[in-house]
């Protein structure tokens, strides 16, 4: 299988890259979404029931928040390794 190359191809403004290639985008979302989930998780705890001086506190928030980051950056970690070796492999073929 051949991709077509993507340079000079118009996007529109939605698809258009952040960082210039497609992993690094990937991994800004990653991790994002990543951040986005530790940053909820205490308040979903709260609304689950768990006493709000457990989990309303600042150092709870800074581990849900590392969590997150390290969930995101090894999901990317992961996405590069499985699918960037994929491509190169597809790349180095054709």
């Amino acid at each position: 299988m051949r991709f077509a190359p993507t340079q000079g191809m118009s996007r529109g403004r939605r698809g258009r890259l952040v960082t210039g290639r497609s992993f690094g985008d990937l991994g800004l979302w990653m991790v994002g979404f990543g951040l986005l989930t530790g940053a909820v998780f205490p308040l979903v705890l709260v609304g689950m029931g768990v006493a709000a001086r457990v989990v309303m506190n600042g150092s709870f928030y800074a581990c849900t928040l590392a969590a997150g980051l390290a969930v995101g950056g090894t999901n990317f970690l992961l996405a590069r390794w499985v699918v960037g070796r994929r491509l190169r492999v597809e790349r180095h073929a054709g």
